[in-house]
C-alpha cells in the first residue's frame, strides 16, 4: 500500500507540476503578447528594408470593371479554386515589379494603398498560441510575407476568419501567436491585380490628335485634331456634326480605362496568331508631343489549342501591341516583357462601327 500511495503522490505531483508549468507558460505568453496590443500589423521600417513581398489569397469572384452604360467585366472564380500567389520584388532601380507576372511594373498606387492599410491595422486582442486551436481559425485565407535581400523573413502575417465584422480578423503573427486584428486591407493574390494595368495614363483632354479606326476595316480612319486642351475635336478634312467630338471623348475614355484581363509572352502561340490578325489600329498624339500607336489583334474563331487562354473565350479577347515615341515610357518596358490582353467588347467593341454610325444624330435627338 505504501508503494502504491507513493506512486499516486508522484502522479499527482507530476500533474500539478505540468499544470503549474502550463499556467506559467500561459502567463508568460500573455505578458509577452500584451506589449503587442495596439501595435501595427506592419511597421514601416520593415517595408523600407523589404526586398521581396509574397501575398497569398484564396481568390474570390468579383467585378473588375463597370461603367455608366452598364458594361461589366467580371472575374468568376470556382469555389474550389486554389490559393493564388503574387511575388513582388524590388529591382536595382528601387522599382517594385511583379516577379511572377513577367516582371511587369507593380502598380504603385495599389501597392501603396495595401501597405498603408496594413500599417494602419492594429492588433487589438491576444487569442491563442495553441496550434490545435489555431486549426479552427481558418488561417489559410491569406498570407503576407516580407523578406530582406538575403531571403530572411522580417514579418509574416497569416489571415483567418473574420470575427465581429468585416474589419476584424484573426491574424497569426510571425508563425507565433494569433491575435484579433482590426484592419481594412484588401488582400489579393492574383498577380494581374498588382501590375500597372492602365499603361496609357493620360486623359482624353491630353490628346491633341487622334486617328480613330472603325470596326468596318474597309473604311479609312477618321483623323481629328484640336487646338488646345478642352477644345473640341475637329476633322482635318471636311466637316462633321457637333455631336462627334463628345462621342470620340467617350470612346477614348473606354479605351484608356479598360482593365487588363491576361498577360502572355511575346512568343506565345496566342500572341503570334493575334499579331497577324489585326482588327484595329489607334494612333494618338498628346500635347506634350508623345505619340502612341496601339494595334489590336484577335484570334480567329477557328483557332484551337491555345493553352495560355484556358478559361477564357479566345474570340472575346483583344491583344494590344503598343508603340510609343518615348523610349522611357512604361509601354516600352512592358513591350520587352509581355503582351497585354483586354476584353474585345471594351476595346475593339468600343470603336464606332462606321463613319455613318458615328456621324448619325444621337438617339432621341430632334432632326
Amino acid at each position: 500500500m505504501k508503494l502504491r500511495a507513493l506512486f499516486i503522490i508522484l502522479a499527482v505531483l507530476v500533474v500539478l507540476d505540468a499544470g503549474l508549468a502550463w499556467r506559467n507558460h500561459t502567463r508568460r505568453v500573455a505578458a509577452d503578447n500584451a506589449g503587442l496590443i495596439d501595435r501595427p500589423l506592419l511597421d514601416l521600417p520593415v517595408l523600407e528594408q523589404a526586398h521581396r513581398i509574397v501575398i497569398r489569397e484564396k481568390p474570390q469572384s468579383k467585378v473588375l470593371y463597370s461603367d455608366e452604360d452598364g458594361f461589366e467585366v467580371r472575374r468568376i472564380v470556382d469555389k474550389d479554386a486554389p490559393i493564388r500567389e503574387t511575388v513582388l520584388e524590388r529591382n536595382s532601380d528601387q522599382r517594385w515589379v511583379v516577379a511572377n507576372c513577367f516582371g511587369l511594373d507593380a502598380d504603385p498606387n495599389w501597392l501603396g494603398q495595401t501597405m498603408r492599410d496594413l500599417s494602419q491595422g492594429r492588433l487589438i486582442r491576444y487569442v491563442t498560441d495553441d496550434p490545435k486551436l489555431m486549426e479552427t481559425l481558418g488561417l489559410n485565407a491569406a498570407l503576407v510575407r516580407f523578406e530582406d535581400e538575403k531571403g530572411r523573413v522580417m514579418r509574416q502575417l497569416e489571415f483567418g476568419h473574420k470575427d465581429g465584422g468585416d474589419n476584424y480578423q484573426f491574424v497569426r503573427l510571425d508563425s507565433g501567436s494569433v491575435f484579433l486584428a482590426k484592419h481594412e486591407t484588401e488582400l489579393v493574390g492574383d498577380p494581374l491585380t498588382w501590375i500597372v494595368s492602365r499603361l496609357l495614363s493620360f486623359e482624353p483632354a491630353d490628346v491633341r490628335e487622334v486617328e480613330l479606326p472603325f470596326q468596318n476595316t474597309v473604311e479609312p480612319p477618321l483623323l481629328l485634331r484640336r487646338a488646345a486642351h478642352g477644345a473640341p475635336f475637329l476633322p482635318v478634312e471636311g466637316t462633321m456634326p457637333d455631336s462627334v467630338s463628345p462621342a470620340v471623348e467617350k470612346i477614348l475614355t473606354h479605351l484608356l480605362t479598360s482593365p487588363v484581363m491576361l498577360a502572355v509572352s511575346h512568343d506565345s502561340p496566342a500572341a503570334t496568331v493575334a499579331r497577324v490578325h489585326l482588327a484595329a489600329r489607334l494612333r494618338v498624339v498628346l500635347f506634350d508631343g508623345r505619340e502612341y500607336k496601339i494595334n489590336y489583334g484577335m484570334v480567329p474563331k477557328e483557332t484551337t489549342g491555345l493553352k495560355e487562354l484556358e478559361g477564357n473565350e479566345p474570340q472575346s479577347l483583344a491583344f494590344a501591341f503598343y508603340e510609343c515615341s518615348d523610349p522611357q515610357d512604361i509601354t516600352a518596358r512592358y513591350n520587352t516583357k509581355a503582351i497585354l490582353i483586354y476584353s474585345q467588347g471594351a476595346t475593339i467593341g468600343a470603336l464606332p462601327e462606321s463613319r455613318a454610325k458615328l456621324f448619325a444624330p444621337p438617339a432621341g435627338s430632334a432632326h
